[in-house]
């Protein structure tokens, strides 16, 4: 089940997720694996 992030929700790394663009349509159906995280942000990279 996939749920929106709300603000100040963590994520961990090793957490995938689902990106959603600004108008709301799926890029491709495209799945990121989280690879770094910080206080006020996470980086992210495609799962192939």
């Amino acid at each position: 089940m996939w749920q929106s992030l709300r603000p100040h929700q963590k994520v961990n790394a090793g957490d995938k997720i689902r990106y959603v663009g600004s108008n709301s349509v799926l890029i491709k159906e495209k799945l990121f694996k989280v690879t770094k995280t910080e206080q006020h942000y996470f980086e992210i990279v495609p799962i192939l």
